[in-house]
């Protein structure tokens, strides 16, 4: 389904799934989305909303119209519900209407400002933003859309340049690893939220096989002074402090 996505547009999914569990609702609704663009992206609502003054009331806004409810876990099935899909496919429109081949943040937001009747778009609406004019601006700025989205460049160790890593071969890899392994990217995911990160950096994955204590792999790190304490004071500064671990919002 996000094939055309790009790995922004993804990421602002996968914040709006975590926002739906602290809700605590059975669906991703648009508000989730908007949250997910406010953390992934604010940049781009800034320039739809004239600023960083109206987007810091985004949240305030939406926890104002909404009624959260008993938090759930990020484990459980979250469907994204019959409006945000409608949100979803005219994202897909206005990518199509501005000729980029990829579908961006920008188009999510074009998305929710198409459809009046949900909480996101009424925030962003009252908060300034109108539909003609971002379509305009997004036109004028270019859009980031047109990226590679569909394949990660990763620096190898020893060569002289990067290289471009098709993003099904590193799903069907994924397909492939072990429940253990599988829980140890989980933990992993698990550590970037809790410390308020955008992406899963390696820092994240050491935590995570750490987290898994009976695997093979952390008792060697154990067997070796590099337990969980340890690994946790001596990661946590220099991963808050990287340039791809934004602080939570």
């Amino acid at each position: 389904m996000f094939e055309r996505y790009t790995e922004k547009a993804r990421r602002v999914i996968f914040f709006a799934r975590y926002e739906a569990s602290q809700f605590g609702g059975p669906y991703i609704e648009t508000e989730h989305l908007l949250l997910g663009l406010v953390r992934e992206d604010p940049s781009t609502l800034e320039r739809a909303l004239g600023g960083a003054a109206a987007v810091d009331q985004i949240r305030q806004r939406v926890e104002a119209q909404t009624t959260a409810h008993k938090k759930v876990s990020t484990s459980v099935d979250m469907p994204v519900s019959h409006e945000c899909m409608r949100v979803l496919a005219y994202a897909a429109e206005e990518a199509e209407r501005l000729g980029h081949k990829h579908i961006g943040t920008e188009h999510l937001v074009l998305g929710l400002l198409r459809e009046p009747g949900c909480v996101a778009a009424k925030v962003l609406e009252a908060l300034g933003a109108r539909l003609d004019a971002v379509r305009e601006q997004i036109s004028a700025h270019g859009g980031g859309a047109d990226e590679e989205a569909n394949t990660l460049r990763i620096a190898l160790p020893g060569a002289s340049s990067s290289e471009l890593v098709d993003e099904a071969l590193l799903r069907f890899v994924v397909s492939k690893l072990s429940a253990e392994a599988r829980r140890m990217v989980a933990c992993a995911v698990a550590e970037a939220e809790r410390l308020g990160h955008a992406e899963i950096g390696a820092g994240h994955l050491l935590l995570g096989i750490l987290r898994e204590e009976s695997s093979a792999a952390a008792k060697l790190l154990e067997a070796n002074g590099l337990g969980q304490k340890r690994v946790e004071a001596e990661l946590f500064r220099e991963i808050s402090d990287s340039p791809g671990a934004p602080g939570e919002s």
